[in-house]
Order: C-alpha cells, then structure tokens, then sequence
C-alpha cells in the first residue's frame, strides 16, 4: 500500500510509502511533500485510496493496483474469490475460534461459580440455592453443545438473578 507513486510515460514506475529523500539529481524530495505542483511536474504523485470492499468470507485482499489517470493515481484493492475448500477450512476455523472462546468464558464462569460446592456454603444457601447452584454448572458444562454452527451467546443465568 504505496503512499506515494512516481509516474513515468502515464505509467506508474516506482510505489513508495514516503517519498526518497533522494531522487535522481534532487535531494531532499522528501522536503518537498506539500509542494504538490512541484512534485507532479517531476513525476511524483500523492495516491487517493479506494476503500476495500470485500466479503471476507467468500474472498480475499491481495494486493493493490495502481492507476494513473487524469493527473491523479488511484489505488486499486486486488480482491479474489476464495475457493469453496478455502471457504470450508476458513468456516471451520472460525467455529473453532469460536468454541474455544465460548469455552474459555464457560470455564470462567465455573470458576465463578466454585465456592457454591463448598460444604460450608451448601449448608448455609440451603437445599433449594443449592440445587439452583448445581443445576446452573451443569447448564454450563452443557452449553457447548448446543453449538453446531456460530450464533449470538445467551448465557444461562446465575441464581439470584
């Protein structure tokens, strides 16, 4: 992704981030960046960027191009499709992410929930939060199956809330 562009023959030659702070018999070119009609009467040219749009899920970014054209050069986002085993392995990965994550939070949330097995806890909460308690952890080691595919979270509840 070039900041900078020099131009030869309406063709773009070189891409750059920032501009050489020498350039053929000129130096200190990079001295030079808010000077724009200088800078273009020697070739060099400032890129207007185009957004990329992109569906991350059927495709991918890999490159720019760049286009000299009525004095301005315009970069170009260069998208391709992904194949449909790309489109697989990708899906599969994100449902990986995703469980793991989701398990991650579940783990924390039983770690949350530990001192509620305490004997000491049991006894004062009673028979009935504890039950509410036990019937909560076994909802979250439950939880993960009920994932075949990504979809919005809704957490079981703790008791009390």
């Amino acid at each position: 992704m070039a900041e900078w562009v020099l131009v030869e023959n309406n063709v773009v030659a070189e891409c750059h981030d920032l501009l050489p702070k020498v350039w053929k018999n000129h130096s200190g070119l990079h001295l030079s960046e808010n000077n724009m009609e200088f800078l273009n009467s020697l070739g060099w040219y400032k890129v207007t960027k185009t957004p990329i749009y992109c569906d991350y899920n059927y495709q991918r970014h890999v490159g720019y191009d760049y286009v000299f054209e009525n004095n301005k050069v315009i970069e170009i986002p260069i998208i391709e499709d992904l194949t449909q085993e790309e489109i697989q392995i990708k899906r599969q990965n994100d449902f990986n992410y995703f469980m793991n994550n989701l398990r991650y939070v579940r783990d924390q949330k039983l770690k949350e929930s530990d001192f509620s097995q305490l004997p000491d806890v049991k006894e004062k909460n009673g028979e009935s939060l504890t039950n509410q308690w036990t019937l909560y952890r076994q909802q979250l080691r439950d939880f993960p199956s009920q994932f075949t595919e990504t979809k919005d979270i809704v957490w079981p509840s703790k008791p009390g809330e």
